[in-house]
């Protein structure tokens, strides 16, 4: 028998679908994912979800996104403390 950790994996696809129907807020997704496909931001964004970035499985926090910084349409970061920094706006 396998522990739950109460994560489920779904599509981004599925999920911006799941946050719209439910009347959510936003998606969390992990940085690594977010600097290997861009195009998802845009998906996210068009979708007026909120976007945020988890850096929290990233060894070097400052490099989650390589020299670019936390690219444009993310709206803020969890670290792996669970604190959630919102960027000054957010753009829905």
């Amino acid at each position: 028998s396998l522990a739950s950790s109460g994560r489920t994996v779904l599509s981004v696809k599925e999920a911006v679908q799941v946050a719209q129907n439910n009347n959510f807020m936003g998606l969390i997704c992990s940085s690594r994912l977010l600097d290997l496909a861009p195009a998802l931001i845009e998906a996210i964004k068009t979708a007026s979800l909120v976007l945020i970035s988890d850096v929290s499985g990233s060894k070097d926090r400052s490099a989650a996104f390589g020299p670019r910084g936390v690219p444009e349409g993310v709206d803020g970061t969890v670290k792996g403390n669970g604190v959630l920094h919102f960027n000054d706006s957010v753009d829905m």
